[in-house]
């Protein structure tokens, strides 16, 4: 009879080079600081590609990325903080 093998692992933990850690790892072991620092820059980037496309093209809902992050890996107040940058960013830029 034929076995199948499976999966040791489930698919959402991707590993970039094999025998290294996944990105959940990776982020769970980073300093507050630092994630805050990474959604930060995270929300920089959208507003740029959003100031750059202009109203043609709605990337609003890529502001929710850093914000489920940092929320996500360090605290809610964290996430809070990533909220008021997106939306001071979608507003005034």
């Amino acid at each position: 009879m034929l076995k199948l093998k499976t999966r040791s692992k489930p698919c959402a933990d991707f590993v970039w080079v094999k025998g290294q850690m996944n990105v959940k790892e990776y982020l769970y072991k980073q300093s507050k600081g630092h994630l805050i620092a990474l959604g930060l820059a995270i929300v920089g980037f959208v507003g740029a590609i959003d100031q750059l496309t202009g109203p043609e093209l709605f990337v609003s809902i890529f502001y929710l990325l850093p914000i489920f992050l940092v929320t996500w890996f360090a605290e809610i107040w964290m996430g809070v903080i990533i909220c008021i940058a997106s939306a001071y960013h979608m507003a005034y830029h």
